[in-house]
């Protein structure tokens, strides 16, 4: 009969010194088993899997949950609804968690007064609750977060049940902890195993190497279809020192402590232990446990059962010596199951062909494995394939001796080695996005914050709920010519860019971005103005080719300006509230996710974030909007920020489906760089600055920008690979306190061409052409003689921000290409000259 689970009961016992917590003794009605079951309170759900979340945190799951049941064959429709936990679809309960603390056995949670956090569904993948049990000097949490994500199969079909223990106290703790889950395929509580190919139908206890890297369960062995995978290695942040498969009666009865019984069957009710032991955690340390459990994606019939990765993921490569953001497919080598249960007395081989995948598959191990079986058992050949090349594969396992007794097609798709493109819906809360640079978790009014996120604990939010909710960020490593997307579990991450459409805060539909970015630790000053930069490609707003709308934060104003083109003519400066976009920056911690512990001191430690709101010219559906400015077709994106010089944050392609709302962000590569070799440069600084303040204010000469930029230089490139008129071309000079300018010429009006090929900018004496506040003249010609284009740039009346002596980078960008020099620059003139050498 199964029993109710006592935990920890009051602070008073932990006081007493001599604390005895006994195993569950009290004996319920509520089910077949006795088990006293908890209401069922959220659910995370998907097509393939359904998890069910008592009000105490117990739960349960089953396969297919919008599919009709699978009965008891003997056969069975595709997809059919099963179980994969005792008795989803009905109420959890017969499955628990014990978490060790010195010793002291607690279950998660027979106390409900004991959860800081209910149960609470914060996306439709996730369900998080929290436990605090509080010792004399403070608290340890745990908190519990139960997240479908994609499985074997590449479905979203296998929950991640993961548990993060934080120890809030000032001394250290010894915590372990041991997941037990109570096993039931299809309605058959007594499910059998297979471990490492082998049937496991009695209890058996796994320990140390010994614990495989995963096992599978089964409604019947010979059923492949209807199977659960349950993985213990892979992927797992911290390993279990032991897994148990046990008689649930037996197991049930313990919180942690169990001895197996290798007579006991457990094919009458079957269950599962996996164990981490004690470790000692210091105040302030986490350690997380984690365990997959979910649909096997086991393939196969007549006998022949083949388990092998639908898909495969892409991992970073933590090699040593790999480059920045460098990705690996994980697993790799990966691991090919087939299992065979012949007539008796069969003997043959069973073979692994990877004929048909030859170019993107290699086995490890030898393709054929003969086998002899005198008694029908089954047998069991398993192999080592690596994956070489991006593609669909498919090979196929074969069971032979003088005729083919049985054959298996297997696919298992191998992804391009890229960080992927990240989807998210239009924003459904809990907050609506407001671009004032906070991860807002309080509100008082529908655009009024008034408490910002305090950190994570542990890897996991503080909170179940806050601004950016259910938001999947893109990740990168910021960079001076360039930002390197990064998976958000890579060491190096240090910009996140979140990005999403939102209509709660007001009626009309507006794109909000938020650059979160880790690497600045101290807040935007004056002067420190980030910029994001984008492509609009129809409209009102329409930027020509080559050129961009660049939002400017003001962020000691909270406020932004705007320079791009209206009707074609270009503008500098605007007022970010003329057109409707807004912004503002911020300081503090952010939310954690990737949930991993080992990341918390970045995330919590404050750090500089800008936030974007910029009105769409379409509305939800596809009308017109005649008050937008951004009109939702793919384009480029990148922003910019002060920070160990001037960083590029963020490089990629936004797509939105204007549709249903949701966004695509495609993470991009750095521009490739070529070498710019600066034969001349000189910056003259016209008039001097300190006197300038000091000018009366009424003096008409005193915001006059007289500084001059001129620059020689030569790159190589394929003649034909270039086209400034049709591309544009920008200039940038960068010194290590920031930037000094950014010269956009843009393509179109004011270019000449002449053969060699050669082309030549100049602006209009009212500076109508590019930069209102400056004159720009640019040639660009190719040198047949040397193989190589001459550049030379001239521009009057600008400002250069404060230039100084020594490493400066010049980059020159035409279209997708980019050219690069940093060299020191000397002073002259008592300093109104800064030149090359």
């Amino acid at each position: 009969m199964k029993k109710s689970h006592v935990g920890w009961q009051t602070l008073v016992v932990i006081l007493l010194a001599t604390v005895y917590v006994a195993a569950p003794g009290l004996s319920l009605a509520g089910t077949a088993k006795g088990v006293r079951l908890s209401p069922k309170v959220a659910d995370p759900q998907t097509d393939f899997l359904a998890v069910q979340v008592g009000s105490d945190g117990t739960f349960n799951m089953g396969a297919n949950p919008l599919a009709g049941d699978c009965g008891f064959g003997p056969t069975f429709p595709s997809p059919c609804r099963y179980n994969l936990m005792f008795a989803w679809p009905s109420e959890p309960g017969s499955s628990f968690t014990t978490v060790r603390i010195d010793g002291f056995d607690l279950v998660y949670s027979s106390d409900i007064e004991l959860l800081v956090v209910p149960p609470t569904d914060t996306d439709p993948f996730t369900n998080l609750s929290a436990v605090e049990f509080f010792l004399p000097s403070g608290p340890i949490r745990v908190t519990q977060e139960l997240k479908i994500v994609r499985g074997l199969t590449g479905n979203r079909d296998t929950a991640r049940i993961r548990y993060v223990a934080t120890n809030l106290d000032s001394v250290s703790h010894n915590v372990g902890l041991r997941i037990m889950l109570d096993t039931m395929l299809n309605d058959n509580d007594g499910a059998p195993f297979r471990v490492n190919g082998a049937p496991v139908t009695t209890e058996t206890d796994y320990v140390g190497t010994a614990v495989p890297s995963f096992f599978d369960v089964f409604f019947d062995l010979n059923v492949p279809g209807i199977s659960a995978r349950g993985t213990l290695r892979d992927g797992v942040v911290t390993p279990p020192d032991r897994f148990v498969i046990a008689a649930w009666p037996n197991i049930s009865d313990t919180l942690f402590n169990f001895t197996v019984d290798p007579t006991q069957l457990v094919t009458n009710d079957s269950a599962i232990g996996i164990y981490w032991n004690p470790v000692s955690l210091g105040p302030g340390e986490s350690r997380v446990f984690e365990t997959f459990y979910g649909v096997s994606g086991a393939v196969g019939g007549g006998g022949l059962l083949v388990t092998a990765p639908g898909v495969l993921r892409i991992a970073p490569d933590l090699t040593a010596g790999a480059p920045t953001g460098a990705v690996v497919w994980s697993p790799n080598p990966f691991q090919v199951d087939a299992f065979f249960t012949p007539e008796p007395g069969t003997s043959g081989n069973l073979t692994l062909d990877l004929s048909t995948a030859s170019s993107q598959l290699t086995s490890l191990s030898p393709t054929s494995a003969p086998f002899s079986s005198v008694g029908g058992e089954t047998v069991h050949a398993q192999w080592q394939v690596r994956a070489n090349a991006p593609g669909e594969a498919h090979y196929r396992v074969r069971v032979t001796n003088t005729s083919v007794l049985a054959e298996q097609e297997v696919v298992t798709r191998v992804p391009e080695l890229v960080v992927p493109p990240v989807d998210n819906p239009r924003n459904q809360g809990p907050f609506p996005l407001v671009a004032d640079g906070r991860f807002c978790i309080g509100q008082g009014g529908r655009n009024d914050c008034v408490a910002d996120f305090v950190g994570n604990v542990g890897g996991v939010p503080s909170v179940p709920f806050f601004e950016w909710q259910g938001i999947t960020p893109t990740g990168f490593k910021a960079g001076p010519t360039g930002a390197v997307p990064v998976l958000l579990n890579d060491p190096d991450l240090d910009t996140l860019v979140y990005a999403a459409l939102d209509t709660t805060a007001i009626v009309a539909l507006d794109l909000y971005l938020m650059y979160d970015f880790l690497h600045r630790t101290t807040p935007f000053g004056a002067g420190e103005n980030p910029t994001v930069e984008f492509e609009i490609k129809f409209g009102r707003f329409q930027t020509p080719l080559g050129s961009r709308m660049v939002v400017t934060f003001l962020c000691d104003q909270q406020t932004v300006v705007v320079d791009g083109f209206d009707n074609g003519v270009p503008f500098s400066g605007r007022p970010g509230d003329q057109l409707a976009i807004e912004g503002n920056c911020g300081f503090g911690p952010s939310p954690n996710p990737s949930g991993d512990p080992s990341f918390d001191v970045r995330f919590n430690a404050d750090h500089a974030r800008f936030e974007l709101e910029v009105p769409l010219t379409r509305n939800l559906g596809g009308g017109d909007r005649l008050d937008g400015v951004y009109d939702p077709s793919p384009a480029f994106w990148t922003a910019i920020a002060p920070g160990s010089g001037t960083l590029v944050l963020s490089q990629n392609t936004l797509s939105i489906d204007i549709t249903t709302g949701a966004t695509t962000v495609t993470p991009l590569q750095p521009q490739a760089t070529a070498p710019l070799v600066l034969r001349k440069g000189e910056m003259r600084l016209e008039r001097d600055r300190d006197e300038d303040e000091h000018k009366d204010e009424h003096d008409e000469h005193k915001d006059e920008r007289e500084d001059r930029l001129s620059l020689r230089g030569s790159f190589v490139v394929a003649p034909d690979s270039i086209n400034p008129p049709a591309e544009g071309v920008t200039v940038t000079l960068v010194d290590g306190d920031g930037q000094i300018a950014e010269i956009r010429i843009p393509s179109g009006q004011g270019w000449k061409t002449s053969r060699g090929p050669e082309w030549v900018f100049k602006d209009k004496k009212n500076r109508s052409l590019a930069d209102p506040l400056a004159r720009e003249m640019l040639s660009i010609k190719f040198n047949r003689e040397r193989g190589r284009f001459d550049v030379r740039v001239n521009v009057k009346d600008t400002e250069l921000t404060d230039p100084d002596a020594g490493p400066i980078t010049t980059t020159l960008t035409i279209g997708d290409q980019t050219f690069v020099n940093t060299q020191a620059w000397r002073s002259k003139d008592r300093g109104r000259k800064l030149v090359t050498p």
